[in-house]
């Protein structure tokens, strides 16, 4: 008895034994299976070529791979665990890091593609694509989070490669509709001003009179196509000063509801009560405005729908003025209107080709579109972007920069002309405008000594200055420019009112030093007579008082 039950002992012991024995290892199967698949997951996340890690609510790196930690300057992921991005990365960079993650760990909203600027602890620098997601406990709380980075430099630069050639190409575009612009000017001269010539000497009753109008209306036509090229190359003709953007916005908006289709429906909206002043061209700044939200009116169309307009301001940091036009915008403080509209949305091919000259999606062109508009805004040390999907709407937003302290206001007001003639040294490279101007100022009753260059007018005037009581000054010439001769001809004598002229603007030269004063006064090319002999009497009869 004692002996089967020996043997039945020794059997469950065995047994027992025998199923302890395949428990093992089956644990160890296991074991080994799940090395092999963390393996197999570790070579698949390497290869995939992202950057992995965890985090917990504390922001702070639970796990890294292999790739991500050496990165960091270490070979042992161990080396990573408990640190924050502040350790490793600009405190810019990892604030903009934590803030999204605050995001994710109150809201639960996922961080996808977002593109993010990564400056290493080796002083390299590089762009990433990063997902976050949140990771969740059994009762559904968020215990932290999982971080998938994939560099994308190569696709920046590529893309930086591209935004390079495009600014290129449109600053020779600008470049040569400026050039353009400004011999158009020089030609318009004569044309305006022998026109003018010519209808002051004909008789009241003359049938010559009515075609001599019809050359003038035909030289004014080429003249606001040559100021809308200058607007477009940023070098249009601006009367700079202090403006309220909102207040400009609100009148324009107020105009423009009286005439719109009463399905459309205009609201305006101020972020602030008080906005910074801009400096800026209120007649150039109204046209903005205007040229957007007619652009938004035909964008709505012929539905229902509302026009959004909204003023504000922001201290514009790099990523704010990313998608901005012109590019390389300074960081800075900057006044902004945007216009949104509920139309149809623009595509992102047309959104590519939007600013270019002539580029249009309506029937018909209508000159030189949206490029001008640009051109404008990039006047005024501005910029404009525009963010539209199709079928919701698009929104443009220019921005201004604030003014740190209204400008000067300019000197003068209405002087009674004079009479008074002498000489008059004109200084201009082309003959055309040499010659009109001349014929102009001889009609006045002055005498005319002429210069094809500035060498040439500063020589004359050293020789003559006696005789000379004004001069006329083209400020763009080969050789010694206009403000070259100015500053010499100041110094020869402080008391002679010199009037420069030039194809662009006023506030060009204004900006480039050539101050004007009771002395020195602009007057813009093209202009006829009645417009110069009035502003060189004017400055003659300040000068007397």
């Amino acid at each position: 008895m004692v002996s089967l039950m020996v043997i039945g002992m020794t059997s469950l012991v065995l047994w027992l034994a025998r199923q302890v024995a395949r428990h093992e290892q089956g644990l160890r199967d296991a074991e080994h299976a799940l090395i092999d698949e963390r393996l197999l997951l570790e070579a698949v996340l390497e290869a995939s070529g992202a950057g992995i890690y965890f985090k917990d609510t504390e922001h702070r790196f639970v796990r890294v791979s292999p790739s991500l930690s050496k990165r960091f300057g270490f070979d042992d992921s161990a080396e990573v665990i408990g640190k924050t991005d502040a350790d490793f990365f600009p405190t810019e960079d990892a604030r903009a890091f934590r803030e999204d993650e605050r995001w994710l760990f109150s809201e639960g909203v996922p961080v996808l593609n977002a593109e993010e600027r990564q400056t290493w602890p080796d002083g390299s620098e590089t762009w990433a694509e990063t997902t976050k997601l949140p990771i969740r406990g059994p009762d559904g709380a968020i215990i932290g989070l999982v971080g998938m980075s994939f560099d994308i430099t190569a696709r920046k630069r590529a893309e930086e490669r591209l935004t390079l050639s495009e600014t290129q190409k449109l600053e020779s575009l600008s470049a040569l509709a400026g050039g353009v612009a400004h011999d158009f000017n020089n030609l318009l001269v004569g044309v305006l001003g022998n026109a003018s010539l010519a209808l002051s000497e004909l008789p009241e009753n003359s049938p010559t009179r009515s075609t001599v109008h019809e050359i003038l209306a035909a030289g004014e036509r080429m003249a606001k196509l040559a100021r809308e090229m200058l607007v477009y190359s940023g070098r249009g003709r601006f009367v700079m000063q202090p403006l309220d953007l909102s207040g400009t916005v609100a009148e324009v908006t107020r105009l423009l509801a009286a005439v719109i289709p009463a399905h459309i429906r205009l609201q305006l909206e101020r972020h602030e009560p008080a906005l910074p002043l801009v400096n800026g061209d209120e007649a150039q700044v109204r046209q903005v405005i205007a040229a957007l939200i007619t652009n938004a009116v035909e964008a709505v169309g012929d539905a229902s729908g509302v026009i959004t307009i909204t003023t504000g301001s922001v201290r514009a940091d790099r990523d704010y003025l990313r998608g901005f036009k012109p590019d390389g915008l300074p960081q800075g403080n900057y006044v902004f209107v945007s216009i949104a509209d509920s139309g149809t949305g623009i595509g992102r091919e047309a959104q590519e080709r939007i600013f270019e000259p002539f580029f249009t999606t309506k029937f018909t062109g209508r000159g030189l579109g949206l490029a001008a508009l640009l051109g404008s805004v990039r006047g005024h040390s501005g910029g404009v972007k525009v963010e539209s999907e199709l079928g919701h709407g698009a929104k443009f937003t220019v921005v201004f920069p604030a003014a740190s302290a209204p400008p000067e206001p300019a000197r003068g007001g209405d002087v009674a002309p004079t009479s008074k003639a002498g000489t008059v040294l004109i200084a201009d490279d082309d003959s055309i405008v040499r010659t009109v101007t001349a014929s102009m100022l001889e009609r006045a009753g002055f005498s005319v000594l002429s210069a094809k260059d500035g060498s040439e007018a500063i020589d004359l005037f050293r020789n003559r200055s006696a005789e000379i009581v004004a001069v006329v000054l083209d400020l763009v010439m080969p050789g010694r420019s206009g403000e070259d001769v100015l500053e010499e001809i100041h110094t020869l004598r402080t008391d002679v009112p010199v009037l420069l002229c030039s194809g662009y603007s006023e506030h060009e030269h204004v900006g480039n030093g050539t101050a004007t004063n009771a002395l020195v006064s602009f007057i813009a090319k093209p202009y006829t007579s009645e417009a110069l002999v009035g502003k060189l009497q004017e400055m003659l009869a300040r000068t007397l008082r």
